[in-house]
């Protein structure tokens, strides 16, 4: 009896033990106890990629960090002509930084506000300058998202009522007309234009800055009227055959578009003194008297002395409009419907010799 209860218990101490049972798939694994080395190497690979990648760029003698994301913003032109994809990693360490020119370290950190900001961008809370030269370096490197948003910032600064280019002086012009040659937008290009035109006549600004960016950017009508401007100031230098280009701001070929508007423009008044304008006849029974009429007195007040130089069409037309309008003679023997249509040959003449002055310059 004893024997076999020997036997029995020796027999259930050899039985294998029933294997654990399968952990449910939703479970966690048990956590397994890793080494000081690969905890620390976890630790690093989190860090890294919870910090955003940066790249070292040098402007003028200051290292910059830069985020990487700044150039995904730009053209994969100019990230290539930076050397940002090259195989040897460019920008990667700050021994080896992306080397940028043409422009100030501040300018550059101008721009890296703005896309740091972006889009909580308001042009409102932003200077003039900043806005301009956060959109010029914006479009230098051609960076999306920025230059998308200086659209509407140049729209507003140049067609708001309150525009600053009333006061403002070349170089803001200059500028401005830029970034809407770079942006395509014929409706701020020609505002600006017009404007910068207006202000020349006006004596508010130097012709000299105006012409050298037209000829530069073959803005042909910019500078057509710079010349014009720039001529009747010299005129009288001409005359006497003296330097029109004492400060040596113009080039040979640029000094000979004034000269060629000098002859131009004086021939072009010789023959209106002796040829006053023709005008279609309003149906008016004495229409052959009223041409007579105004021919002689086109004649009278084309001869009379002036103080407008003879090269100063524009102005020389703009003062017999006003002078025939109020000479006595023609009210009394001229038929009103002819007079008004002869001053508005006048007018219609200035304005198609305005839009016609890059002839008389040989632009």
């Amino acid at each position: 009896m004893a024997m076999a209860y020997k036997q029995k218990l020796r027999r259930s101490k050899q039985r294998k033990a029933p294997p654990p049972k399968e952990i449910p798939p939703l479970c966690p694994p048990t956590p397994q106890r890793a080494s000081f080395v690969e905890q620390k190497k976890s630790v690093d690979l989190v860090d890294r990629t919870d910090r955003p990648a940066i790249r070292f760029v040098r402007v003028e003698d200051r290292l910059i960090k830069v985020p990487e994301g700044l150039f995904a913003q730009m053209s994969g032109r100019i990230r290539d002509s930076l050397g940002f994809t090259s195989a040897t990693g460019g920008g990667s360490t700050p021994e080896r930084p992306i080397f940028l020119r043409g422009h100030t370290s501040d300018q550059f950190e101008q721009l890296l506000r703005a896309y740091n900001s972006y889009p909580s961008l308001d042009m409102r809370t932003m200077t003039l300058d900043n806005i301009l030269t956060i959109g010029e370096l914006a479009v230098g490197y051609e960076m999306r998202i920025l230059v998308e948003w200086l659209r509407p910032c140049l729209h507003i600064l140049v067609l708001d009522h309150n525009t600053p280019l009333r006061t403002a002086g070349s170089r803001v012009y200059q500028r401005m007309l830029w970034l809407a040659m770079c942006l395509r937008s014929w409706k701020i290009y020609t505002s600006i234009v017009d404007k910068w035109i207006s202000r020349l006549y006006w004596g508010q600004l130097p012709p000299i800055p105006a012409l050298l960016f037209a000829d530069a950017h073959g803005i042909a009508h910019l500078l057509s009227h710079a010349c014009y401007v720039y001529l009747v100031d010299v005129q009288k230098l001409l005359t006497t055959g003296k330097n029109i280009n004492e400060n040596g701001a113009l080039s040979p070929r640029q000094e000979m578009y004034i000269k060629s508007g000098y002859l131009s423009l004086k021939t072009t008044w010789s023959k209106l003194q002796r040829n006053a304008l023709e005008f279609r006849s309003s149906g008016c029974v004495l229409h052959a008297q009223c041409v007579s009429v105004w021919r002689q007195r086109w004649k009278a007040f084309a001869n009379a002395p002036c103080s407008t130089s003879d090269v100063d069409v524009l102005k020389r037309l703009s003062f017999m409009e006003d002078s025939l309008r109020e000479d006595v003679v023609l009210d009394r023997c001229m038929a009103p419907s002819c007079k008004a249509l002869a001053l508005g040959a006048i007018k219609r003449r200035r304005n198609e010799m305005a839009l016609e002055l890059h002839h008389h310059f040989d632009l």
